[in-house]
């Protein structure tokens, strides 16, 4: 899977808040990667895939998917800020349940917080889309749900979010 549209528009996003706010890539990455990781918790609270107290249902598809696509801006923008390049295909990682794949994502992004490295990025990149692909989220439904949220998040900013 190529993101390199999404990076881009990514990219713009980020330069807009980053000018209204006064702030980098540089000074905002561990930011960032908390971001993408309370993104990350909420998409697995809706998905409910760990609460084995619960009876309750996991929240419709467009909930999780929505919850997901805020996790894709942050680790897109993750990319951003380590001068990844954008032009690459993504594979996917896949674990053999939604909770492991979760706790496989957590762990590649801890490794990513003490490396910064691509390669380790990549990793978490592939290891998140894991997340799509056992959530039977398409490519299509990532980048229209990417589109839909990105208008939302600029208007966020007009609006002083």
């Amino acid at each position: 899977m190529n993101f390199e549209k999404l990076y881009k528009m990514q990219y713009e996003l980020d330069k807009s808040i980053n000018e209204k706010h006064n702030t980098s890539y540089q000074t905002t990455i561990n930011k960032r990667l908390l971001a993408f990781e309370v993104e990350l918790s909420e998409f697995a609270n809706e998905t409910r895939c760990f609460k084995y107290w619960s009876l309750k249902d996991p929240s419709i598809k467009e909930i999780q998917l929505e919850e997901y696509v805020d996790g894709i801006h942050f680790i897109l923008s993750l990319g951003l800020a380590i001068n990844f390049d954008i032009n690459y295909d993504f594979n996917c990682l896949v674990k053999d349940n939604l909770t492991n794949q979760f706790i496989y994502v957590y762990e590649l992004a801890s490794i990513f917080n003490q490396t910064y490295n691509p390669l380790d990025y990549i990793k978490l990149f592939e290891a998140f889309l894991g997340l799509a692909k056992l959530s039977n989220f398409s490519y299509e439904d990532i980048l229209n749900a990417y589109y839909s949220k990105n208008q939302i998040n600029y208007q966020r900013q007009e609006n002083n979010y």
